[in-house]
């Protein structure tokens, strides 16, 4: 893995991601976080829920291409699968756009 992937992977792991394979030995980076505590009220009490985590995953889907109108490639792309969603991108700067958008 070298050049962007490589660039993103130093970038999610200086970020608390740790780097793992699945049984597929697809690679995933995994950080855990912590939800966000809802307040119920129940007959007129005020009840808080514990303290909850969850793990945010990203699954690493390989390298693509935009194409020519000949099908040469000529842009390589990376993907990604964050939050259910499949994001292609072609550098990290355009990665740490599609991350600060899930984040915020």
């Amino acid at each position: 893995m070298e050049g962007t992937p490589k660039q993103i992977e130093d970038f999610l792991i200086q970020n608390r991601f740790v780097k793992s394979t699945n049984d597929r030995n697809n690679i995933i980076y995994t950080r855990p976080f912590k939800l966000p505590k809802r307040q119920l009220v129940v007959n007129g009490t005020v009840m808080n829920t514990p303290d909850e985590y969850s793990d945010f995953i990203i699954a690493y889907l390989g390298e693509g291409a935009i194409l020519d109108i000949d099908n040469v490639p000529t842009t390589p792309l990376y993907g990604y699968n964050m939050a259910g969603s499949d994001i292609w991108v072609d550098s990290l700067e355009d990665f740490k756009f599609w991350t600060d958008k899930i984040f915020k």
